[in-house]
């Protein structure tokens, strides 16, 4: 059972056309509209599948859709008895719910925590993929899994846009995906300030006992890519080391 509350007939038709799955498609069971949770849609669900026992994949795209904004003042604990509902359908009918949602803007530490909603939505959940890419219009992509019962991991993956599916990258592909990443990255002073937080801890830490931080920094800033107008370190470089 698939709810494309995002899609119209003729864009999930180019869509399957592009699959070429065309197998099987009589026992997929399509719905492009639909209430929110406060208003049937669980009871409407409920009732279809009662009619059609042998559904045993429940696909919601996308989960705002349903879960509309009736928890607007207690986000957590609306987040948590949504997914609530929805643990109870799949359990009562035997099913996997799979329920795609967008991930929230600015920056996170952890790719779990990007999930739209409270920390009630991941929480909720036996289970969260999250596919991340730097810039829209980037065809690879990091995905994490979290579930609840097994260890997490993660993946690098690229996108063919001939057959619409996500791919597999090896650990050799992954690795000079990063690099390639890295060395074009335009956001070059960012990731510079990154580095030097790290090293300042390092220096501060490792070193201070030793004496050797301005050392150890000028060795770092020797290493660093120079601009056009900046081709040697100086003691300026090394004034706000403590």
């Amino acid at each position: 059972m698939y709810l494309g509350l995002e899609d119209t007939v003729t864009r999930l038709q180019s869509r399957f056309e592009m699959l070429e799955a065309y197998e099987g498609m009589e026992n997929i069971h399509f719905v492009l509209k639909a209430n929110s949770i406060t208003s049937g849609v669980e009871e409407d669900i409920r009732d279809y599948l009662t009619l059609h026992p042998n559904i045993k994949l429940v696909v919601i795209d996308t989960l705002q859709h349903i879960r509309g904004n009736e928890f607007v003042k207690n986000i957590y604990a609306g987040d948590v008895e949504f997914t609530n509902i929805l643990r109870q359908i799949s359990m009562e009918f035997d099913l996997t719910i799979l329920a795609l949602t967008h991930t929230n803007k600015g920056k996170h530490d952890d790719d779990i925590s990007k999930i739209s909603g409270s920390e009630g939505m991941a929480g909720g959940t036996d289970g969260n993929w999250v596919l991340t890419k730097s810039k829209r219009t980037d065809t690879r992509a990091n995905l994490t899994i979290s579930n609840r019962d097994t260890e997490a991991f993660e993946f690098a993956l690229e996108f063919d846009k001939e057959s619409c599916r996500w791919n597999k990258l090896t650990r050799d592909e992954s690795v000079v995906n990063e690099k390639e990443r890295f060395l074009h990255a335009k956001d070059w002073g960012e990731l510079q300030t990154k580095y030097f937080e790290l090293m300042t801890l390092f220096c501060q830490f490792a070193l201070r006992e030793n004496g050797e931080e301005k050392l150890w920094y000028k060795k770092i800033l020797e290493l660093m890519p120079k601009d056009d107008t900046d081709d040697s370190t100086t003691d300026n470089d090394l004034k706000d080391i403590p």
